[in-house]
């Protein structure tokens, strides 16, 4: 999942902005050496690593965007949960992206794979700009209606007839 990039792009985002949490919601294997990074970094009170949950409506509905930073998924169905929250995404430029972000719109796609320092200015640029937030809050509420279950059934009794 990059969360070890993700780090690296929150530490340069931090220089620039003093406000903004970032929060780290899951466990696995990469855990402890992420929260290492973030003690290094001295970002324990930026970072928050609350760990699995059962229940993510409840980090999206006080969440701005959602950072996706992997470097390769298959469809994200954390992506399409952000949308239907009305949570913008901010991803790199892998093929998994292209369905459900439009670029500008309800998130940014950021061209530069693994780049750290494209990223965080990606970050940047949503996280100073509220009417932009908004829009692109707008936006993702309405992309997740492509995705819904009786838009996805539809298409399946297309092509099964």
């Amino acid at each position: 999942k990059a969360f070890d990039n993700l780090v690296e792009a929150f530490k340069i985002f931090a220089q620039k902005n003093s406000d903004w949490k970032l929060l780290l919601v899951g466990d696995g294997e990469d855990l402890p050496m992420i929260r290492d990074k973030i003690k290094k970094y001295g970002l324990e009170q930026r970072i928050i690593t609350p760990g699995k949950t059962d229940d993510i409506k409840k980090y999206f509905l006080r969440s701005s965007v959602l950072l996706l930073p992997s470097r390769w998924e298959g469809m994200p169905m954390i992506g399409l949960e952000a949308l239907e929250m009305g949570c913008p995404i901010i991803a790199y430029d892998i093929d998994a992206m292209g369905p459900i972000i439009s670029d500008g719109s309800n998130g940014v796609i950021v061209k530069e794979n693994q780049d750290v320092n494209a990223y965080a200015q990606a970050m940047l640029k949503i996280a100073e700009n509220q009417t932009l937030r908004d829009q692109m809050h707008q936006a993702a509420l309405q992309k997740a209606t492509q995705f819904s279950v009786d838009k996805i059934m539809s298409e399946w009794e297309k092509i099964l007839k």
